[in-house]
């Protein structure tokens, strides 16, 4: 097994999906019937990347899982979008904070810049709403707080035997 980065593995295990001759076009999807264990096994990855790699693709949106498979069953995918390796890395966002291996400089600060703006911009956000949340409570602080009147029954009651 070659040592290649886990987004190359993503892709080529895609790849070997969309080209295997258990998919077909149905209802405008592309769509897997197989074992994608054979498949991983296949390109040469090795079994223990087989969840990693479904959940990435998961979790990237690149597939769909219809129906799991396991023992002689066939698994059903919907192939939806080929995943790339910037999918790969913006889908890492949730690791713990560990810098994603195989990262250039520039690529992590092409991250950091996009996470500044997300961060400013709700910010921004909040600051309205404290900002609005403030004026209603203004608003609110004149008003006078009227009791409601408590509620009467206002269904008629007949003597048994009598109707309306």
């Amino acid at each position: 097994m070659a040592n290649k980065p886990m987004h190359q593995w993503a892709t080529e295990f895609w790849d070997a999906l969309a080209q295997d001759e258990q998919t077909s076009e149905e209802e405008g999807f592309t769509v897997f019937r197989g074992h994608p264990t054979k498949i991983l096994l296949d390109i040469g990855a090795s079994a223990p990347y087989y969840s990693i790699l479904s959940k990435r693709l998961e979790q990237m949106e690149c597939i769909e899982r219809m129906h799991r498979g396991g023992g002689g069953g066939f698994s059903v995918w919907r192939l939806l979008k080929r995943p790339t390796k910037e999918l790969w890395q913006g889908a890492e966002v949730g690791n713990g904070g560990q810098i994603p291996k195989g990262m250039t400089a520039q690529e992590l600060s092409i991250s950091l810049v996009t996470l500044t703006q997300r961060v400013s911009q709700l910010e921004t956000a909040i600051k309205f709403l404290n900002g609005q949340t403030i004026r209603m409570l203004e608003a609110l602080e004149g008003m006078e707080i009227i009791e409601p009147e408590p509620i009467v029954n206002t269904i008629p009651s007949y003597p048994s035997g009598e109707s309306a």
